[in-house]
């Protein structure tokens, strides 16, 4: 089967599965339909740290809970990726 094919049923059967994306951060289905609901282009970040910075920027001007918790996930997920090194 079509590498390409099995990425899209795997990611639609399992939202929630992190994936290395192309510009190496991972995130999971779910955490891009939220940065894209707020118009974050988390494509062009390249690190964690900037995106969160990103998000940061937001939440200072607009209250989110969705956003507020998708932080502290990246916050941890940041956390524990520079932990293991």
């Amino acid at each position: 089967m079509d590498k390409r094919i099995i990425e899209i049923e795997e990611s639609l059967l399992h939202p929630d599965f992190l994936k290395k994306r192309e510009n190496g951060l991972l995130l999971n289905n779910h955490q891009i339909d939220i940065l894209e609901r707020y118009q974050i282009s988390w494509k062009t970040y390249t690190t964690m740290k900037s995106l969160l910075f990103a998000i940061e920027e937001i939440l200072e001007n607009e209250e989110s809970e969705e956003l507020e918790e998708l932080a502290d996930t990246l916050q941890e997920y940041s956390y524990y990726q520079e932990t293991r090194k």
